[in-house]
């Protein structure tokens, strides 16, 4: 398993298992419960909640897997098979009608989104 911070592929993290022994990643009906259900709203709203999740960016396929939108951005990986990832975007960028908080379809495996793994 790599140290705290590091990363892995996904083949890798499919063999060793994503979270240690005792833990998964949430499905997306408890992390919804967790933020929407809770009022999360951004990424500030993100931090402070329970799950203290913190905006740390993504590492994007599409530019060369460059860490991008640190601080501004909560992208991370939901086991379901339904909805796969949940993105909560910081809603003072960008103007106001945008989405601040979703669960994604289909987001492609091999983006570098963050992990967050809870007690079973």
């Amino acid at each position: 398993m790599a140290a705290d911070g590091g990363y892995y592929k996904l083949e890798q993290a499919k063999k060793i298992g994503t979270c240690p022994f005792g833990f998964d990643m949430p499905s997306w009906k408890t992390l919804e419960a967790e933020t929407t259900g809770a009022g999360v709203k951004n990424v500030d709203d993100a931090f402070n909640s329970f799950l203290a999740i913190p905006a740390a960016g993504f590492k994007n396929i599409v530019n060369k897997y460059r860490l991008t939108s640190q601080g501004s951005l909560v992208a991370m990986w939901v086991n379901d098979k339904e909805k796969n990832s949940l993105t909560i975007l910081d809603n003072r960028v960008g103007g106001g009608d945008m989405t601040p908080l979703q669960f994604v379809h289909n987001s492609n495996p091999a983006n570098g989104f963050s992990v967050r793994c809870v007690k079973d």
